[in-house]
């Protein structure tokens, strides 16, 4: 019974150790001006960056870029830093847990606050506004004063503040949360856009960057499917447990689609399920 379990504890260190290695290659921006390219190998970490002349690359030991148990990619270079990786190849958000929780300036605080009214006012999100995205969902649910509604899917962004189209990270984001009891199962959102698009970038889960542990305590999509209401097309794709943007690729363009939730990884304290941001992406 004990070398059963053994055997057990290192048959699943080992798959955790396949996925973790399996990103080798993978490439992302820091927020540095112009940024560092961040590349991630099997056996090393290599900074790059080819805009800044004289720049001499650094290596570092592969084991600073590591998954932790809640979910989230940390990059252990000068200090610890939440990575939010899109698309599994680039990036450009890296995030200080600490940094983000400290920010105490009134100034800062009072021209956030002020940002975030103007563009909830005009419903001017990231991206999502360039092609009038509007979601909408079988159930939401409803917490005291607080609705985590379908429209949460696209408002994780801020919009560009600055000609080189830099995203800024929404402080106070919610994701969307199914409201019926269970896990969702068969649960849906819709998106309608004003433009065509084939692909989407889902974070899942409970994504928030100053409460690593509600990812892992909320229940997260695994099996999903997509249904193309324009074109009649079924799509299916099973989402991985992990922290980072994964890009859904359809084979035609379409402005309509539904995502049908058809199992869920169970949280560890919640059956709630959870999706934190859906960005449609324009075909070009």
């Amino acid at each position: 019974m004990i070398i059963k379990k053994v055997i057990l504890i290192l048959n699943i260190l080992f798959f955790v150790a396949m996925s973790l290695y399996s990103q080798e290659e993978m490439s992302f921006y820091d927020n540095d001006f112009p940024p560092n390219l961040i590349t991630i190998y099997k056996d090393k970490i290599v900074i790059s960056n080819e805009d800044v002349p004289g720049f001499k690359s650094k290596e570092y030991p592969r084991e600073l870029f590591y998954l932790d148990d809640n979910g989230f990619y940390h990059l252990g270079i000068n200090g610890d830093f939440i990575v939010i990786i899109e698309n599994n190849s680039v990036s450009e958000f890296i995030y200080s847990p600490e940094k983000q929780v400290q920010v105490t300036d009134s100034t800062y605080n009072d021209w956030i606050n002020w940002y975030k009214k103007t563009i909830e006012e005009n419903n001017a999100y990231y991206k999502v506004s360039r092609f009038n995205t509007v979601y909408t969902a079988s159930s939401e649910l409803k917490e005291g004063a607080t609705l985590y509604s379908a429209k949460n899917l696209g408002t994780l962004f801020l919009p560009p503040d600055s000609r080189e189209d830099i995203r800024m990270w929404n402080p106070g984001h919610k994701p969307w949360v199914e409201g019926v009891a269970g896990y969702g199962e068969n649960e849906f959102i819709k998106i309608s856009t004003s433009k065509e698009f084939n692909e989407l970038d889902v974070l899942n889960g409970y994504v928030a960057i100053e409460r690593l542990d509600l990812y892992k305590k909320n229940s997260r999509v695994k099996d999903i499917e997509i249904i193309d209401s324009d074109n009649n097309i079924k799509y299916s794709f099973t989402l991985a447990d992990e922290v980072r943007f994964q890009n859904l690729k359809m084979s035609q363009g379409t402005k309509n689609v539904k995502l049908v939730i058809k199992s869920v990884y169970k949280g560890d304290k919640w059956d709630d399920t959870c999706i934190t941001s859906i960005i449609p992406k324009l075909v070009y």
